[in-house]
């Protein structure tokens, strides 16, 4: 999901992608996607997302002459099930996870001059491998003889590191230049960081020259501190004051890590809101509940940020105040006229761009909740779209990624419209409790399905990524003890002709 700041009709809701199911570029309306799930929004309305189930990365450009968007696949990226995606402070990289790879993936991003030529936009778009050396597992070291285990979420920080939710590790990665001047990943939260997972994890370990390698299971957990434990991150974003934000999806939260400081080496951990328990609550964070939030941006002023809440299909707001008493409300027409928020309907193959103007919301409940200063201390939290919408509870995975900034220049006919409340249908108010707490369990069941739907598939690329590699390296090898004597062959009963 992404925010713009592009001038649109009130109630417009703008579509990319026909809602077919397959690979197909061309106008935005007509275009086919295949369970989109990372979007980067850049500047002069260029948006890049993650094709996940079509292994690709493709550009939807805005052709200034006709005023409608373009679709646009970078070809041979040779990714496999590419989820998070972001890019570099300046623009000029774009960085990928290559979830199904293991790796981390980088690429140069086009000039400006290129957006004037719909079909130059790709051109010259290569990715190379960034960190990760392929092989499923965890080590830290240089970054191209590191391995990682499905990462799906990247971020930059502040000074230029790479930060990466390495999901099936169950940790926090860095990637940054090392005292020779070559990148380096090491592990920077998760029991990994601190070696504990040799003691809790599987029973195959090993420490070799140049890194620390430890196979099987990785240790996964909840706990807070500097020995902190997550349960598959899978989302991550840098905030304003040096803090990082971390989706930890199975624990149904939105952790917070600070940066080391007077004199430590360990980055802290807490939790900003949620519990491990899944579920729906609005309110404050100490009482709020998520179920398997799966991505997370800032808002523009950096006084909220969003995040995609899968299990209850709706995107959720957190706001916060600091201790001199600022504290934040809903953003009105008046600071946010015109922003949109651009999100990635995976189980409906579309990707939304939505008004900011029709959520407009009531000021929120602020409550104390964080004795850091660098963290968000006081927050509360509100739901942006009905978790009940009819369209939402259809979706396998309504809201799947989001990218923190945009800026389109051609807006008004962006592609297929329709009414917001097509899309956000809130249930009427005279709804009894009966079809309330109906539809919270069906949305429970929806949610386990979809948990259940996500597994299989993971099994099923694991088994394809398996059958793939057994092809490549199979070599088949001839004994000639294996061949049949001439007292063997004359028992032989051969047809006759």
């Amino acid at each position: 999901m992404a925010r713009s700041r592009s001038e649109s009709s009130r109630g417009q809701v703008t579509r990319i992608g026909s809602g077919r199911r397959g690979h197909l570029d061309g106008f935005a309306r007509d275009a086919e996607l295949n369970r989109p799930f990372g979007v980067c929004a850049l500047r002069d309305g260029l948006l890049v997302f993650t094709d996940s189930h079509n292994n690709a990365v493709r550009f939807v450009i805005p052709e200034s002459t006709r005023r409608r968007l373009h679709v646009k696949t970078v070809e041979s990226s040779g990714l496999l099930t590419p989820k998070g995606i972001a890019a570099s402070a300046d623009e000029r990289h774009l960085f990928v996870c290559d979830t199904g790879h293991h790796k981390i993936k980088c690429a140069a991003l086009p000039s400006r001059s290129a957006l004037a030529d719909v079909d130059e936009v790709t051109d010259g778009v290569e990715m190379f491998a960034f960190a990760g050396s392929g092989k499923k597992g965890w080590r830290d070291g240089p970054a191209l003889e590191a391995s990682f285990n499905s990462p799906s979420g990247v971020c930059e920080y502040a000074d230029g590191t790479i930060i990466v939710a390495d999901t099936g590790n169950h940790c926090i990665r860095q990637i940054r230049r090392g005292v020779n001047g070559k990148l380096v990943a090491k592990t920077i939260a998760g029991a990994c960081a601190s070696l504990e997972a040799r003691r809790i994890s599987g029973p195959v370990q090993r420490i070799g020259r140049g890194g620390t390698a430890i196979a099987d299971k990785r240790a996964s957990g909840y706990r807070d501190g500097e020995r902190s434990l997550f349960r598959s991150p899978s989302a991550i974003i840098a905030g304003p004051t040096g803090e990082l934000l971390v989706a930890d999806t199975m624990n149904n939260c939105i952790r917070g890590l600070i940066p080391p400081s007077n004199g430590t080496s360990a980055w802290r951990v807490s939790t900003v809101c949620g519990q491990t328990t899944p579920g729906h609550a609005d309110g404050n964070c100490e009482s709020a509940l998520f179920d398997q939030p799966v991505s997370l941006c800032w808002g523009e002023d950096n006084n909220t940020f969003f995040v995609s809440d899968r299990g209850n299909t709706c995107i959720r707001q957190v706001g916060r105040s600091y201790r001199d008493g600022l504290s934040y409300t809903w953003p009105t027409e008046d600071g946010d006229a015109g922003g949109h928020m651009i999100v990635c309907d995976g189980g409906a193959n579309v990707i939304k761009m939505f008004p900011l103007e029709e959520l407009t919301q009531q000021p929120l409940n602020v409550s104390e909740r964080f004795d850091s200063p660098k963290l968000l201390e006081t927050t509360s939290i509100r739901s942006t779209f009905p978790r009940s919408g009819s369209e939402s509870r259809s979706s396998e995975e309504s809201v799947a990624s989001l990218s923190p900034r945009t800026n389109y220049t051609d807006s008004e006919d962006l592609g297929e419209e329709n009414q917001l409340g097509n899309d956000c249908e809130a249930c009427p108010c005279e709804a009894s409790r009966a079809l309330e707490e109906a539809l919270r369990a069906n949305a429970a069941l929806q949610a386990e399905n979809l948990r259940l739907r996500e597994l299989l598939q993971c099994t099923f690329d694991e088994i394809e990524l398996a059958d793939k590699r057994f092809s490549e390296n199979y070599q088949p090898q001839f004994d000639d003890s294996c061949k049949l004597s001439p007292a063997q062959q004359s028992k032989l009963v051969l047809p006759s002709e």
